[in-house]
């Protein structure tokens, strides 16, 4: 058997392995873009993609082969000392138990020799572990030629978007070949499918690494085991527990059960392992990305949990911002917290090796971590560096900033306030209005705010449909802010605050100082947010709507005056 922690920490130098080798891909792509010599000629822009894109087939399968020998090198290391600790595990049980001469006699020849870390060639535990190292192995050599072929195809994507850019006169050449180094920077992300509970999941590289190896590993040591209790004759065994388990194996883990049906054994009934545990199945135990394993229990053993233990396991007892939650659900939303921060990590080294600025994404990481501190601060989780790592091209991770620079239009968005609800909703709602068709909110955020249809209507572009300089050389949409997202839904449903209604004078006033004079987007912004304060309370007591207006009238006019 292997401890549930131990195999939570298996996997994390394969991952660094792999995630490596997609960082040593990636930011050799955004190099090659951002060095795209200019030509016009259609024939002659092709011609000179196919060109590198020959050197690059040759750069990646280079690389393939350089990160595919570390991976085998470090997959046999980690099965020949996973196999020896849990032979380790099963013989402190084993010499609890009181064997006959013929057990003994057989242990000596099995778990003591796998204990002592040899594995002898020709015995039955060896074709256990080469198959399952096999296959395991050529799993991976798959995704690596899964990252290699999507490389290929996002290379030569953002070639020719840069270049019907161009073409078209909408863009110059600088900032069509930005463009593509930050779509390669935020979609860089080769992922593979699997199919789960009748589902189909899609998974990242890293995520796929981690479950193969320790789902592969585990179940090889499991085999192991069960090979073992057979020629033993061994009727027992006891399924180990820990904290953070998915419920359905909560419900299972932590007892002893009996191999086979379901019976009594010296007086005690036992339920059926393998009805109960589904050994051998993706989501039974020892099953896809599962940390349970089982040992031989033997009659008058202690055993490792009782009731109490296990259910001071299943608690409710996190909280974080007054909710109560499960270690598992505390923990499934720690690895969403972790797989934002790796995000950041590769979209900032990604745009360093394409000349892009990455100030933008390494505030988004300062915003990410802070959040990662506070979530375990409060939970008293324990903080997972192993899983917000990258590999990068200089070997460094990047550095976060924590001043946030995030132009969202309105307001600078706080990292403290931030978390995976607000972030998700910020999107999807400015996704939808993005999208839709009519413009009926338009006419109730006028009639809920007193602003005029046109006005709203000149907001709601600026905000939300419009791109605009924000000083990175080309433009783009701002950033969704889940704090304007809110504001706006209330101004649509009729329950707008007072400072929903300034935030629309902020906005008006940037894009007015824009539009009829001039002003860059980053001054425009400061310029309404002096007057216009996310936090700006009016003095006079309660105005009406009339009143607001003038006073943004006026307020304007004077600014244009000074």
């Amino acid at each position: 058997m292997l401890t549930p922690s131990y195999l939570a920490g298996l996997p994390d130098e394969m991952v660094k392995i792999y995630s490596q080798l997609e960082a040593d891909i990636a930011c050799d792509i955004a190099r090659r873009v951002s060095k795209l010599g200019k030509v016009t000629d259609a024939s002659q822009w092709q011609m000179m993609i196919l060109d590198e894109l020959g050197s690059l087939k040759k750069s990646i399968n280079k690389a393939l082969v350089k990160y595919n020998a570390q991976a085998q090198k470090e997959l046999k290391r980690l099965f020949e000392e996973a196999v020896q600790k849990s032979a380790q595990k099963d013989l402190a049980q084993y010499n609890k138990a009181h064997l006959s001469d013929n057990q003994k006699q057989i242990l000596e020849a099995t778990v003591m020799k796998l204990s002592d870390g040899k594995i002898a060639k020709g015995a039955a535990t060896t074709d256990i572990i080469n198959n399952q190292f096999k296959a395991d192995y050529e799993g991976l050599v798959r995704l690596t030629q899964t990252i290699a072929s999507n490389a290929e195809s996002r290379f030569v994507e953002e070639c020719n978007s840069a270049y019907m850019k161009v073409a078209s006169g909408a863009f110059d050449y600088d900032s069509a070949i930005k463009q593509s180094v930050n779509s390669l920077a935020k979609n860089d992300r080769t992922s593979v499918n699997y199919n789960y509970k009748k589902e189909t999941r899609s998974l990242s590289i890293e995520a796929a690494v981690r479950m193969n190896v320790m789902t592969g590993i585990n179940q090889t040591c499991a085999e192991i085991t069960e090979r073992n209790c057979e020629d033993l004759g061994v009727e027992l065994v006891e399924v180990d527990a820990h904290e953070g388990a998915r419920p359905e194996h909560a419900a299972w883990q932590g007892k002893v059960y009996v191999r086979g049906k379901a019976r009594e054994v010296d007086g005690v009934f036992y339920d059926s392992f393998e009805e109960v545990c589904k050994p051998g199945t993706a989501t039974g135990i020892c099953g896809i990305n599962c940390r349970h394993s089982y040992y031989p229990y033997f009659p008058g053993m202690e055993k490792h949990y009782d009731g109490k233990d296990l259910k001071e396991m299943n608690k409710k007892d996190v909280e974080y911002n007054g909710k109560l939650m499960t270690k598992y659900e505390a923990r499934q939303k720690q690895r969403a917290i972790e797989r934002k921060i790796r995000q950041w990590k590769r979209t900032a080294d990604i745009q360093k090796a394409g000349g892009v600025d990455d100030t933008s994404a390494r505030v988004k990481l300062g915003e990410w971590q802070k959040i990662a501190q506070d979530f375990t601060d409060k939970t008293g989780l324990k903080r997972d560096y192993e899983r917000e790592y990258i590999g990068t091209k200089s070997g460094k991770q990047p550095k976060a900033l924590f001043e946030s620079k995030t132009v969202t239009g309105g307001k600078k968005k706080d990292p403290f306030e931030e978390n995976i609800r607000q972030e998700n909703f910020a999107n999807t709602y400015y996704n939808s209005i993005r999208n839709r068709k009519s413009e009926s909110d338009v006419k109730k955020v006028a009639q809920n705010s007193g602003f005029s249809v046109e006005d709203v209507k000149q907001i709601r572009n600026h905000v939300f449909k419009e791109e605009h300089d924000l000083g990175n050389g080309y433009k783009e949409l701002f950033a969704p802010a889940a704090d304007i997202a809110h504001a706006w839904q209330r101004l649509e449903q009729g329950n707008p605050t007072e400072i929903d209604k300034i935030l629309l004078g902020h906005e008006l006033t940037e894009l007015t100082l824009i539009k009829k004079y001039g002003y860059s987007q980053e001054k425009a912004h400061l310029e309404a947010d002096k007057l216009y304060p996310w936090e700006y309370k009016l003095k006079k007591g309660d105005l009406t709507d009339d009143d607001i207006q003038k006073d943004i009238r006026e307020r304007l006019k004077n600014l244009l005056q000074s």
